[in-house]
């Protein structure tokens, strides 16, 4: 075989291999589409391997990525910016990114829904509330959910009162008793109860 036929040959397989790698390469990509429900809201799209951001988006859209872990990161300040981890494994998918309210927009909206929590828990324990100071609550998500502590007031002899939480949950447009009032909330016998919430009252 002539020097100039091995050269032909060789750049031959190496033509091949190489369209071999760059088929495989466009094959390992998947096509991601974001669907972003608020409106007005960006996201950030992250590498978790290497916490690189990969692109942004001001409304919805689709991005070619690798198999793998990433993050997005809602970008709005009426909505939270925790992380939403997604995972692609060898499929087309569609990632909703539907944050809950970011800690001071539900601030703002617990100033209109306070007295109205408060008045629940009145109307619903009138003879045993006096015993007790409603704390300060926090709404959650967005805003559908509301947990407080009620302090028992000293007892005789000085002796400190018991601490009991209680969650609410608003249904269509009415705030109702959806938890408790009890010393602790377990996640078995409130299993509709988002688990952070539940570990949240309960820490305080």
């Amino acid at each position: 075989m002539s020097r100039k036929t091995i050269i032909i040959l060789s750049s031959i397989l190496i033509a091949v291999l190489a369209g071999v790698w760059i088929l495989l390469y466009v094959l390992s990509f998947r096509t991601v589409t974001f669907d972003i429900v608020p409106e007005n809201t960006g996201v950030i799209i992250y590498n978790q391997d290497n916490s690189q951001e990969l692109a942004r988006l001001d409304q919805d859209g689709s991005l070619q990525l690798r198999d793998g872990k990433y993050t997005v990161i809602p970008v709005h300040e009426d909505y939270s910016s925790n992380p939403i981890p997604f995972t692609i494994a060898g499929e087309d998918m569609t990632i909703s990114i539907d944050p809950d309210y970011s800690s001071s927009r539900l601030a703002t909206l617990l100033e209109a829904e306070q007295k109205a929590t408060n008045q629940l828990l009145r109307q619903t324990y009138p003879d045993v509330i006096k015993d007790f100071t409603i704390q300060p609550g926090t709404l959650y998500q967005k805003g559908q959910w509301y947990a407080t502590t009620l302090q028992q007031n000293p007892l005789p002899g000085g002796q400190d009162g018991d601490t009991y939480r209680v969650i609410l949950q608003k249904v269509e447009d009415q705030w109702q008793i959806a938890a408790g009032p009890e010393i602790v909330l377990s996640a078995q016998e409130f299993p509709d109860i988002p688990q952070f919430i539940l570990s949240n009252v309960n820490s305080r």
